[in-house]
């Protein structure tokens, strides 16, 4: 059976060499509880609070701060699971104080990260929506928005030239995202090292697509492409400009566009949605449905799938165990009430108490 196959594989201690770059936010998150925590309600309260000139939701939400940064979330998870991590960004001393402050315990280089820069901080408005969670995200960019190629040092450069595993995020936020990524990826090209691009949610700068496929996406420099369904959809529409007018349930096309990507990328595409993940690559795909479990939380679920991605690849699963690994690793993160990521005795014991969800 997989799930016996990918426990006996998970019980080998491995420890992976792995760099992240370059987001990290301070998240503030706002559970919105009251009357069913849905949108309507909500919007029914603000509008009235509007109305009397504003004062106080008392009572009416969960509130924790974490952690943040796409980045960032999948060097905290890497680390639980034992890779050995590198994070490469800029922020204020406040910044790293609190990066240490959160990773207490955890066994992640920081000293690549510069502190001459600004905090990032996010405020996320989490909200059910026909039932299902949804997060609504206000973010200061701090020095996220303007990161670049230029900014690493040769210090960097030399820690990049010896990882197994290169995983850059966060173009979506980043005014000079596409020059960062052509200039590191470029630079990575001829390396040993699995090289892991996750641009983030295209939809903030769709006038900006077309240039980051045709420097970026097209070029041979970087193994596999890491989208979500509506990720897909967007840069699908580079190829084929309907599918952003196309109607229907958007995991059914998010995986159609996951596909095309595959075909005129000519790289792997790996695909995380709620329901199920997926691989595709030279015209196949592996597809495995992700675990049924309370939500407790949906922001950071796809940085802790990556997380589960990278290592599951690095200690040589098979495409269908590392997708359900990484399933598990997203699936214990959203479901655990402290928001902690899950060590490797933590993800075997999800697996042997949890279920799949039926495709």
């Amino acid at each position: 059976m997989t799930e016996e196959s990918l426990i006996e594989k998970l019980q080998v201690k491995k420890h992976p060499d792995v760099v992240t770059m370059h987001d990290f936010f301070l998240d503030h998150f706002v559970t919105y509880t009251a009357e069913g925590g849905t949108v309507e309600s909500f919007m029914k309260r603000l509008k009235s609070l509007s109305r009397s000139g504003g004062g106080q939701l008392t009572g009416e939400s969960k509130q924790e701060i974490l952690r943040g940064g796409k980045s960032f979330n999948s060097a905290s998870a890497l680390s639980s699971l034992g890779a050995k991590v590198h994070f490469i960004s800029r922020t204020s001393s406040l910044g790293l104080y609190l990066m240490k402050y959160f990773l207490k315990g955890k066994k992640v280089d920081l000293s690549h990260v510069k502190t001459d820069g600004e905090m990032a901080m996010t405020a996320a408005i989490e909200m059910k929506y026909k039932g299902r969670m949804f997060n609504a995200m206000v973010s200061h960019l701090g020095s996220v928005r303007n990161f670049d190629f230029e900014d690493l040092t040769p210090e960097d450069l030399d820690t990049i030239r010896k990882t197994d595993y290169l995983l850059l995020t966060e173009w979506s936020l980043n005014s000079r995202g596409t020059n960062l990524a052509d200039g590191l990826l470029s630079f990575a090209s001829k390396l040993p090292c699995v090289k892991f691009f996750d641009p983030g949610d295209p939809g903030v700068r769709p006038k900006d697509i077309p240039d980051l496929v045709e420097r970026v996406l097209l070029k041979p420099d970087f193994d596999i492409l890491g989208v979500n369904e509506s990720e897909a959809v967007y840069f699908a529409s580079y190829f084929y400009p309907e599918y952003l007018k196309k109607k229907g349930e958007v995991e059914t096309l998010g995986r159609k566009c996951a596909s095309i990507l595959a075909e005129k990328l000519k790289k792997r595409v790996d695909l995380h949605t709620s329901r199920f993940t997926a691989t595709f690559k030279g015209g196949k795909e592996v597809i495995v449905p992700t675990y049924k479990v309370d939500v407790l939380r949906v922001t950071g679920a796809g940085d802790s799938w990556q997380a589960g991605n990278a290592y599951g690849e690095l200690i040589g699963l098979d495409d269908y165990e590392r997708l359900m690994f990484a399933n598990a690793v997203a699936a214990y993160y959203i479901s655990n009430p402290a928001g902690k990521h899950g060590t490797i005795p933590d993800i075997i014991n999800f697996i042997k108490t949890s279920s799949l969800r039926k495709l």
